[in-house]
């Protein structure tokens, strides 16, 4: 099984790192400057159950764009989705906490998205919250659909209707 890890931090660094420490196939998905890091110093876990390095395999989140391949990229691979998008269809059957992760999940990803939309100075802080939200959902939602008929073609064309109708920058 292919895993990927939104963030090479503290939480993902460690578990993406024991991951890829017990032989499975394990990329992460980072902004620039993790990459820069990773590059010059790999990915090192310091814990008393024992210290690892690893130069692993990455992705450098470049913006939206980047952010809608790697949902495209996933469907590419054996027609998988997102497991939090997946966990968030049963949101009434999840543990409590797991529940709170997968809604820490989303939110993670609006704020990413929001500070992207900031940074394209494309409007006001509650409107570009209001349209990453919005861009969340159409991708996740995308993805589904496309999961549904296993037809990545079908992610590709919506994502591009959103690009060219302004939506998706």
């Amino acid at each position: 099984m292919k895993l990927m890890f939104v963030g090479a931090g503290a939480v993902g660094g460690y578990f993406g790192g024991r991951l890829v420490q017990s032989g499975h196939d394990v990329s992460f998905l980072v902004r620039a400057n993790r990459a820069g890091q990773i590059e010059r110093n790999g990915l090192r876990i310091s814990s008393p159950l024992g210290d690892y390095r690893t130069m692993p395999r990455y992705h450098m989140l470049d913006g939206i764009e980047r952010y809608t391949d790697v949902f495209a990229d996933t469907l590419r691979n054996e027609n998988r989705m997102c497991l939090a998008g997946i966990l968030s269809a049963e949101r009434n059957e999840l543990p409590d906490d797991v529940r709170t992760e997968v809604v820490k999940w989303g939110e993670m990803n609006e704020r990413w998205i929001a500070r992207v939309l900031a940074m394209l100075k494309s409007g006001k802080p509650d409107e570009i919250r209001h349209r990453a939200r919005a861009i969340f959902a159409a991708v996740s939602g995308v993805q589904l659909i496309a999961h549904s008929r296993g037809d990545v073609s079908v992610y590709e064309e919506i994502i591009a209707t959103y690009r060219a109708s302004g939506l998706i920058p």
